[in-house]
């Protein structure tokens, strides 16, 4: 884990960020590329995070979608991106990682790791998160809300009706 001035504050490599009617959020970066990008000379993506898949290695582990760097990204409150960054010399390459999250309509860096050095640390850093963010959720009206969703989504498909009661 790394201790820099840069974790808690704003992500720096937004060029725009503007919220919807709808409370989904729609962002533009600019992540500088070591040399052409079209060469692959450093890593430069982002990857919205679901969660982790502990039975793969490395980034395969992290589980969710790359995004274009390039367009637009919409997010809602509290997605969570993987944004690594080129930077270096062309002879001394290095990606930096950088965990960002939408808190209150702005993208906060969360924690920045060196994504060839690191990438296991990564890894457990966003696990933990994840396994944070799920017991954070799994109160008694989430879990209410979750089942109901569920039978309603069976009562429209199979066209039936089902009565059900939760006891906790």
């Amino acid at each position: 884990m790394s201790s820099d001035d840069e974790i808690g504050k704003e992500f720096k490599y937004i060029s725009n960020i503007r919220e919807s009617d709808h409370g989904t959020y729609y962002i533009n970066f600019y992540l500088d590329v070591l040399g052409d990008y079209r060469k692959a000379q450093s890593k430069c993506f982002i990857k919205k995070v679901t969660g982790i898949n502990r039975e793969y290695k490395n980034g395969y582990a992290i589980e969710g979608s790359f995004v274009n760097i390039r367009n637009q990204i919409e997010l809602k409150e509290g997605d969570i991106l993987l944004v690594v960054r080129g930077d270096g010399s062309w002879k001394y390459k290095r990606s930096t990682a950088y965990i960002v999250q939408l808190v209150g309509g702005k993208l906060i860096t969360i924690n920045k790791f060196n994504y060839r050095a690191e990438k296991l640390n990564l890894i457990e850093f966003l696990d933990n998160l994840f396994k944070q963010k799920l017991e954070e959720n799994l109160t008694e009206d989430n879990i209410k809300k979750l089942v109901h969703n569920e039978i309603k989504k069976l009562e429209n498909k199979y066209n039936i009706s089902i009565k059900y009661e939760i006891e906790f």
